[in-house]
C-alpha cells in the first residue's frame, strides 16, 4: 500500500514487472531491474512493488516501508514456463486478496510480463513504461527468436513511453519500429565500490564476462589469446557466462584447435556479487563486443578500478573512450591482441586510464538514474 506523506498525500505507486531480480539474475537486465528499483524506492514520494519470478514453490512476499518484492513460482498457475509469461488473472487475484493496491504506473523490464502489463493497460488504464534493454531482432538467430521479436513489438506498441540505455539503442528501436512514440534515453547506473586492486598481481590474467554468442566477440578473443601466447606464454583468460550449447561447444572446439588448453578457463555462470569479487583479481577486463545496447560489464570494470580493454561499438561509445580504456579498433584477433599489448607496454598510461575510468563511473550513480525515471513516471502517472 502507498505510504501517507506529510500533508496527507499518498506516494505514487509503481509496479515493476521483471522476470529477473536479486536472487534470480541471469544477466544485465536483472542487475538493472534490481538496483534501479531499490534506488527508486529511496526517493521521496514513491512506493515500489516488484513483481517477479521466484524459485520457491509458493508465492513469497517481503514488504518494506517503500519497497515490496513479490515472487510468483515458475511453472505454476501464476507463471507458464512453456509459454514464458506471467498469467494475469491468477497473479492479480492473489495481489487483491493480499491487499496490494493497484499502481499509478507500471514499469516493465521483461517480455515475459507482456500479458500482465497488457491486462492492466486494457482493464485499469494503467500507464506503461517499458525499458528496452536490447533489441530482439539484433540478437543471434535461435529457435523462437521471431516469436519473441513479435512480443517485443507488441510491448513497444502498448507502452506509453519506452526508455533505452543509450542513443545507439534508441536508434535501433526507431529503426525497427519507426512508429514508436515517446522514446527516451536514460542510462544505466553502476554501484559505487571502493576499488581494491591489491589482489591483481598478474597483469597477464584477463577476464571476459558475458553471454557466449557471436555478438560478444568471444571467438576473436580466443584467436587473440592464441596470437599473444606465442610471445607472452604467461597469458591466461577466464570466461564467465553461458550461451547456447551448440555455440559454447563451437568456442571450446576453437580453443582446443588453437591449443589453448590450460590457458583458458570456462567458469560458467556467476551471480553478480561473485562477479564483483572477481574483477580485482585480474590484470584487465576485455569487452570485444560487436555491439552492445549499453555495456554494463565495461562500466562495472571501470567502477572496480580494473583496466578495461574494449570496443566502442553500440552503446559502449556512451562512456568508453581513449582517455579511460584501451580501445579495440575492430573485432578481429589482431586488433584485440594489439589493444592488449598496448596496455601491457604502457603501465603508467594504463593506471592513468584506470583513474579516469573510476571518475567516469561516478557519473553513473543509481540515485541519479532513479531521479530521471521518477520525472518520467510523474509525467505519465499524473503526479
Amino acid at each position: 500500500m502507498g505510504r501517507l506523506r506529510e500533508g496527507g498525500g499518498k506516494d505514487m505507486r509503481i509496479w515493476v514487472l521483471t522476470n529477473e531480480y536479486a536472487g534470480n539474475i541471469i544477466g544485465g537486465l536483472g542487475v538493472v531491474a534490481t538496483h534501479l528499483s531499490r534506488a527508486l524506492s529511496r526517493r521521496e514520494g514513491l512506493h515500489v512493488t516488484v513483481i517477479c519470478k521466484g524459485k520457491e514453490r509458493r508465492v513469497t512476499a517481503v514488504h518494506g516501508p517503500s519497497l515490496s518484492v513479490i515472487r510468483f513460482p515458475r511453472n505454476s498457475r501464476f507463471h507458464s514456463v512453456a509459454s514464458q509469461f506471467f498469467r494475469p488473472v491468477p497473479v492479480l487475484n492473489w495481489l487483491k486478496r493480499h491487499g496490494i493496491a493497484f499502481p499509478d504506473l507500471i514499469h516493465v523490464h521483461s517480455l515475459q510480463c507482456l500479458e500482465l502489463a497488457e491486462y492492466m493497460k486494457t482493464h485499469e488504464r494503467t500507464p506503461i513504461v517499458y525499458t528496452c534493454h536490447s533489441t530482439v531482432k539484433l540478437e543471434p538467430s535461435q529457435v523462437g527468436r521471431a516469436k519473441t521479436a513479435l512480443r517485443q513489438e507488441k510491448l513497444i506498441r502498448l507502452a506509453d513511453a519506452v526508455t533505452a540505455p543509450s542513443d545507439w539503442q534508441k536508434n535501433a528501436i526507431l529503426g525497427f519500429y519507426p512508429y514508436t512514440g515517446d522514446v527516451r534515453v536514460i542510462r544505466n547506473g553502476v554501484v559505487e565500490r571502493r576499488a581494491n586492486r591489491r589482489q591483481s598481481k598478474n597483469r597477464y590474467r584477463l577476464l571476459f564476462v558475458g553471454r557466449m554468442n557471436r555478438i560478444k566477440g568471444v571467438d576473436e578473443l580466443l584467436r587473440a589469446i592464441a596470437l599473444l601466447r606465442k610471445t607472452h606464454p604467461r597469458i591466461r583468460l577466464d570466461l564467465v557466462g553461458s550461451g547456447s550449447k551448440s555455440y559454447t561447444l563451437r568456442l571450446k572446439r576453437l580453443s582446443r584447435q588453437k591449443r589453448l588448453t590450460g590457458k583458458v578457463r570456462w567458469l560458467g555462470k556467476r551471480n553478480p556479487a561473485a562477479v564483483w569479487q572477481l574483477y580485482p583479481r585480474y590484470g584487465a577486463v576485455v569487452v570485444p563486443s560487436r555491439h552492445e545496447s549499453f555495456g554494463l560489464v565495461a562500466l562495472e570494470a571501470m567502477a572496480s578500478g580494473v583496466p578495461l580493454v574494449a570496443t566502442r561499438n553500440g552503446g559502449l561509445q556512451t562512456f568508453v573512450n581513449e582517455s579511460n580504456a584501451e580501445i579495440i579498433s575492430d573485432v578481429t584477433s589482431r586488433d584485440i591482441a594489439s589493444a592488449i599489448l598496448r596496455m601491457w607496454r604502457n603501465p603508467e598510461l594504463k593506471e592513468t586510464k584506470v583513474r579516469r575510468a573510476q571518475e567516469t563511473a561516478k557519473s553513473y550513480r543509481w540515485d541519479d538514474i532513479a531521479r530521471q525515471y521518477h520525472f518520467l513516471f510523474s509525467q505519465y502517472a499524473g503526479r
